[in-house]
């Protein structure tokens, strides 16, 4: 993805702030449960960086109470249905495009299993075969995605949200707001975001520039970094390619969101890649964490990097031990040989890593006391090779998800590095024959 960076998104992870649309809120409830739970975990986790616009509170509260009718499996279903009703023949294509359209809905909300028995359908006998095919599943769906209703799961999850909502615009802003938002919809080419719903009502119309507003405002000279998710991907909030898939933000908002806070890192970001990036931390159980521990490349840098600055130091002692005839040994002008085996789990709760590495250094020796020299003091400077053993530990600490125990989310950035167990395995000290003289290769003139 071009506008977003996964590595510049890990930086984000702990010091930005979460700013919610009011479709990630409304897609959180109508998803699959289980992918429902994921997304509220993750949320949960973040709580305490989240910020909602006022707005969004108020346009949440007026569709949740009929949103029942548009959400979950039979919201999908009755989707399916009243799209079939509106072609105009039963033509093959048109059945095929429609149903291509439901499908991907299902599967981005995460009900995979009526996606995949509505794909199977044979085209021919698709009315026919609907209702059959489809109410086992629907059934089943329908009836976990009423279990987690039912708990309240989602309105305790909600009422959180709500306490971090911020203040509501006065009538005075709003009118500001509805006049500059005429202008720029009606502006040629119209000016993002909000254009896209210049024909609904009044009371809905204003919406998406009402909370852009909001935003802004509450962000205002602050020199944070945000990250606000959205799950509506019209062309007035982003830039899509000629499959409609997200590009970038419209850059008239970046544009705006930098003349207005100007010392502020903005992000406007699509919630599956927000929920994509977001698995470098988030794991749905503690196998899946362990594999991806395994393979983080990331994490094998780190260490890499550390021991390239640290080795001397946890070998100097040792160093030493062999150089008390000499002046001293520098730092080491290379590490290398660097090789990480495949990690393992102790009883502690930390993964770990046996390495090998070795470095090389110089001693600097005083020739005059060290061999019969002429009268003026000489140094020579002679290098040496140290090859080590070393246990590299992780400390994991993953907080278990409000929603599903079995979820995990991790923050690497709080890991540390703890080097254990090191062994140095051999030494190669300069001048080691006691008769050998630095000049013995010399010719004698």
């Amino acid at each position: 993805m071009q506008y977003f960076e996964k590595q510049h998104f890990n930086e984000l992870w702990d010091d930005s702030t979460l700013i919610l649309d009011t479709s990630f809120v409304g897609l959180i409830k109508q998803s699959n449960p289980n992918q429902s739970k994921v997304m509220m975990d993750i949320l949960s986790n973040r709580l305490n960086n989240i910020w909602i616009p006022n707005h969004v509170v108020q346009e949440y509260e007026q569709i949740k109470e009929s949103d029942r009718f548009k959400t979950g499996p039979n919201g999908r279903m009755d989707a399916f249905y009243r799209r079939f009703s509106s072609l105009s023949g039963n033509e093959i294509t048109d059945i095929k495009a429609v149903r291509n359209s439901l499908v991907k809905e299902m599967e981005r909300e995460g009900h995979r299993e009526l996606a995949r028995i509505i794909m199977e359908l044979p085209d021919e006998n698709l009315f026919l075969n609907l209702l059959s095919e489809i109410e086992g599943g629907k059934e089943k769906v329908w009836a976990e995605f009423m279990e987690l209703i039912n708990t309240g799961a989602f309105d305790q999850f909600w009422s959180e949200l709500v306490k971090k909502s911020g203040r509501p615009f006065t009538e005075d802003e709003l009118r500001v707001i509805k006049a500059d938002g005429n202008f720029r919809y009606h502006a040629v080419p119209p000016i993002p975001p909000g254009y896209k719903d210049k024909n609904k009502t009044e009371e809905k119309r204003y919406g998406d520039l009402i909370i852009w507003k909001q935003i802004l405002a509450q962000i205002g000279t602050d020199d944070g970094s945000y990250i606000f998710v959205i799950a509506d991907k019209k062309p007035d909030w982003f830039e899509r390619d000629q499959n409609k898939i997200v590009v970038r933000p419209r850059r008239e908002l970046d544009m705006e969101a930098k003349g207005k806070c100007p010392n502020a890192d903005i992000h406007i970001v699509y919630f599956l890649d927000y929920l994509r990036f977001s698995t470098d931390h988030f794991f749905e159980n503690m196998d899946v964490l362990i594999q991806h521990l395994e393979h983080d490349v990331l994490i094998r840098d780190d260490i890499i990097e550390y021991i390239e600055n640290n080795l001397y130091e946890l070998i100097e002692e040792d160093l030493q031990s062999i150089a008390t005839d000499y002046k001293g040994c520098s730092w080491p002008d290379v590490v290398e040989d660097i090789e990480i085996f495949d990690p393992y789990w102790d009883n502690s709760g930390n993964i770990c890593y046996e390495v090998k590495a070795g470095c090389t250094f110089e001693y600097v020796i005083d020739i005059e006391d060290r061999f019969d020299g002429p009268d003026d003091p000489k140094e020579e400077h002679c290098s040496g090779y140290a090859s080590t053993n070393l246990t590299v530990k992780i400390p994991v600490e993953a907080d278990e998800g409000r929603y599903n125990p079995n979820h995990l989310i991790v923050n690497k950035h709080d890991w540390e590095i703890i080097v254990d167990d090191v062994q140095i395995n051999e030494i190669t000290a300069p001048f080691e024959d006691e008769d050998q003289s630095p000049d013995e290769d010399q010719d004698d003139y």
